[in-house]
């Protein structure tokens, strides 16, 4: 049992690690991006550059200069 219960917190402080977040905030976040909504801010943990919020922050700023010129990033 013990083992188990264990075990069970090691999977979920690593998914939470991968996404960066709360499955909640981390998939509004995504929704957000994927309407378009490029300044929305979002709160990364210290010296996080590896989850999801981390990469959807990056694709943020990337993005960014694109807004206002009738652009948009190529979803593909």
């Amino acid at each position: 049992m013990v083992i188990s219960v264990v075990l069970g917190v090691f999977i979920t402080r690593g998914i939470m690690r991968a996404l960066g977040d709360e499955p909640a905030d981390a998939a509004n976040a995504a929704q957000r991006v994927a309407e378009g909504d490029l300044e929305a801010s979002t709160t990364l943990a210290p010296n996080d550059r590896k989850s999801l919020m981390a990469s959807l922050e990056s694709d943020e700023r990337h993005d960014m200069p694109m807004r206002g010129k009738g652009l948009r990033p190529f979803a593909g």
